[in-house]
């Protein structure tokens, strides 16, 4: 299911290495690499801090025993917005005064009627599949039905609106004059905007793994153990970190709910992926308003069990298993601090 593939709230019980490092430690260790990150992203064109990033997070994985599909399925669709994202980072039009042009394309002479005709042709495919999806014919629904169809109509759309605009842009222009297309610098900075990209993900798998291994109770100590120097301040610690653990301990069971009441509209007749606008509207209501009401159902009903079992935020809490740190916890900082500075350095 979709759903299962969210990454917040969700632990996978083992006996790995990475399972048995203190929260402390592997908190610790994410700020220090956001901090390590960020001052590489500030060197241009040093290239050993993200080298050695992968062979860290290749080595975290190794260690987490969780196996990379798990990972894949829950960075896939960031992987996919990075990548169309850093597709036109390295180009640019015109170079900028502080940059440096790496190579040069073009410029490309094109005939203004070979383009218009071009745009002609994609507009009118485009519009074929877009209105294709409103015909009321059962073999044309149950064809859009499929997993692997469903995923055009963004890009039928995209290619309908932009060749729109092209035909837009090109109308009026005499069927023998020639467009030229570019020219188009590679420029340096440009380049390295995609290792910062790189940077970005690198972290993010390393808290997605770190959420995975790390069950909410453990991370809600070890919150709160980092946050304690606070209490002198007066922050409320506690109750942040009680409002902190019933959220992480909540999420998996209202993803649940959503399922739930998702297959239940479903045998209804409700989807929320087939019909007209209207109808997909009308049923991503029949699934908020349940759902809203079940959230504030428990909400009230945490309360009420909090409230007889006379909760309270005195006194200092006794914290089960984020005790001293070990051997290994140790170990494993100074490796880790010794490599990121070291790459740094290099």
């Amino acid at each position: 299911m979709m759903l299962q593939n969210l990454p917040i709230g969700v632990y996978y019980p083992g006996q790995s290495f990475l399972h048995h490092l203190r929260g402390r430690t592997k908190l610790v260790l994410l700020f220090w690499c956001a901090i390590w990150l960020y001052i590489a992203e500030t060197r241009t064109w040093h290239f050993a801090p993200y080298i050695v990033g992968i062979i860290l997070l290749a080595a975290t994985i190794s260690a987490s025993g969780i196996v990379p599909r798990v990972l894949w399925l829950r960075m896939r669709f960031l992987l996919l917005l990075s990548l169309l994202g850093s597709l036109t980072l390295p180009f640019a039009t015109v170079v900028p005064k502080d940059d440096q042009a790496l190579s040069i394309l073009g410029p490309w002479p094109v005939s203004y009627s070979i383009a218009l005709n071009g745009l002609l042709a994609i507009l009118g495919v485009s519009l074929v599949v877009v209105a294709s999806q409103f015909l009321r014919l059962s073999a044309v629904q149950a064809f859009w039905r499929r997993p692997w169809v469903r995923r055009l109509r963004f890009l039928a759309w995209v290619l309908l609106l932009g060749s729109f605009v092209g035909i837009w842009l090109l109308t009026g222009s005499a069927g023998t004059q020639m467009l030229a297309l570019g020219p188009v610098f590679v420029t340096r900075l440009g380049v390295w905007y995609v290792f910062e990209v790189e940077g970005l993900l690198l972290l993010y798998a390393f808290s997605l793994l770190i959420m995975l291994t790390t069950s909410p109770v453990i991370l809600v100590e070890s919150v709160t153990s980092l946050m304690a120097p606070l209490r002198l301040v007066r922050f409320p610690v506690d109750d942040f970190a009680l409002m902190l653990l019933i959220a992480l301990r909540f999420i998996p069971t209202l993803l649940e709910e959503i399922e739930q009441l998702s297959k239940a509209q479903q045998a209804r007749g409700a989807s929320l992926a087939d019909g007209t606008l209207a109808e997909r509207f009308q049923g991503f209501i029949m699934l908020v308003i349940p759902l809203m009401r079940g959230i504030f159902q428990r909400a009230n009903d945490l309360s009420t069990a909090l409230e007889a079992r006379g909760y309270a935020v005195d006194g200092k809490p006794t914290m089960l298993h984020e005790t001293g740190l070990r051997g290994m916890d140790y170990v494993t900082l100074v490796v880790v601090l010794a490599l990121t500075i070291s790459s740094l350095l290099l």
